[in-house]
């Protein structure tokens, strides 16, 4: 990449939420690592990647790192807690729990905004 500079690189012109949850949910699967995740559960997921993740769209080169480190943390999370009561898939009880147990210590206020029912 020489040649460019990093404002360049890193500039967000036509930055859309879906955008947003599509890396969300990248992350998400990282560190959910081979376990499924149930229709539902991905339903839930992106409700409250919606609710959260827009907030941030303005900020998003700001805070990406440390709002994508909590997704993939999320996803790791509720693979445990589906894992530690014996299931193949991720369900929404899952991504409930982990919702509830993993905060979200590098954009904290990401928890503070209202989401979806849980």
């Amino acid at each position: 990449m020489a040649g460019k500079s990093k404002a360049s690189i890193s500039k967000n012109t036509e930055l859309h939420i879906e955008d947003v949850i599509a890396q969300g949910a990248i992350a998400f699967g990282q560190g959910a690592g081979s376990m499924n995740i149930s229709r539902g559960a991905g339903r839930l997921l992106r409700k409250f990647f919606d609710a959260r993740f827009e907030h941030h769209l303005r900020d998003w080169n700001k805070n990406r790192l440390g709002i994508l480190a909590y997704a993939r943390g999320l996803g790791w999370y509720a693979a445990v807690v589906a894992q530690t009561n014996k299931r193949v898939d991720i369900g929404k009880v899952d991504i409930r729990e982990a919702i509830m147990g993993f905060p979200c210590p590098i954009v904290p206020q990401l928890l503070d905004q209202k989401g979806p029912d849980l």
